[in-house]
């Protein structure tokens, strides 16, 4: 699982992005709508091309990425993505 903090001016973008461009790779989550807070669900053994994905998206909306205190600190991709915050 990961945590995403997105402008909340972008989250319809976001999830069209996420949608259209994913495949449905992930299953987003609102967590707190004021903060525009998301969680996003997906199946561990797809977590890099989701990674890759999200990596992508960065260039059209910016948003944050943060993994879930329930999962384990990992390294992916270009070593953008670890601990607690990106």
């Amino acid at each position: 699982m990961l945590l995403i903090r997105i402008a909340p001016g972008d989250t319809g973008l976001f999830r069209y992005l996420l949608e259209g461009g994913g495949g449905h790779l992930a299953m987003l989550t609102v967590l707190d709508p004021k903060k525009a807070l998301f969680k996003l669900l997906f199946s561990p053994h797809q977590r890099e091309e989701l990674l890759e994905l999200l990596g992508g998206m960065r260039r059209t909306v910016p948003f944050e990425i943060f993994d879930h205190p329930c999962s384990p600190g990992r390294r992916a991709g270009n070593g953008a993505f670890e601990g607690k915050r990106t």
